[in-house]
């Protein structure tokens, strides 16, 4: 490995060892991802259990390239998402794979990509695709690189998501405790029985209990024992 790319790659390993939310999490893959693999354009897919949508992107070529795909549902990226091994496309304008998508991304001026599975043994969390405006980007090193890149980014995302929603499960534990001691004072109940009538509230209103909370702590709900 060359010692340049030996640098950037611990300086991004660094850096996703900080404590960052997801957005800033793939801010530093993306920041990373040109000088790491020689690529021109980059971007990120995720679903985090919900539809698939470009998170982040380098710039316009890079974002319209993914969103068309997902669009059209077709696609390397799309396809990197179910895939173990990366997804090539060496000469896009001549690819005959996916026509709909490598004429748009002709018209981008993209010529090469590469697309690589997000997330663990276990479950997709979505794709990193590298894009270069040059002919002939798509090599050995470019493709080892951009297994790297992807092995600290599926580390990086999976972990700052686990930890992100620790921290959701907290706030929720902490506001739903705020409401129920609000009902206990308010009726003269226990602890039980204010988690039922919190509950009991949050189903007439359609709503999680942990919003039914919040209304119930700003004043905006009254729920009866």
């Amino acid at each position: 490995m060359h010692h340049s790319l030996s640098v950037e790659l611990a300086a991004l390993a660094r850096e996703l060892h900080s404590d960052l939310d997801v957005t800033q999490t793939l801010q530093a893959i993306l920041q990373h991802a040109p000088t790491i693999t020689g690529c021109d354009h980059a971007s990120v897919i995720l679903g985090d259990g919900q539809p698939y949508e470009v998170t982040s992107a380098t710039d316009r070529q890079a974002e319209r390239a993914d969103r068309f795909q997902l669009e059209i549902g077709e696609g390397p990226s799309v396809t990197a998402m179910t895939a173990r091994l990366p997804v090539v496309v060496a000469d896009i304008p001549g690819e005959t794979r996916w026509s709909r998508w490598t004429t748009e991304a002709a018209q981008l001026g993209l010529q090469g990509a590469v697309s690589l599975r997000l997330g663990t043994h276990r479950s997709s969390l979505g794709a990193l695709s590298l894009y270069s405006s040059h002919t002939d980007w798509v090599q050995h090193d470019q493709i080892d690189s951009a297994r790297l890149c992807a092995r600290l980014a599926s580390v990086a995302v999976a972990s700052t998501q686990r930890i992100s929603a620790l921290r959701r499960a907290v706030d929720d534990r902490t506001v739903v405790g705020q409401a129920q001691g609000i009902l206990q004072e308010r009726h003269g109940i226990d602890t039980e029985k204010a988690f039922t009538v919190l509950t009991a509230y949050a189903r007439r209103r359609r709503i999680d209990v942990s919003d039914a909370a919040e209304e119930i702590i700003s004043g905006r709900g009254h729920a009866d024992a």
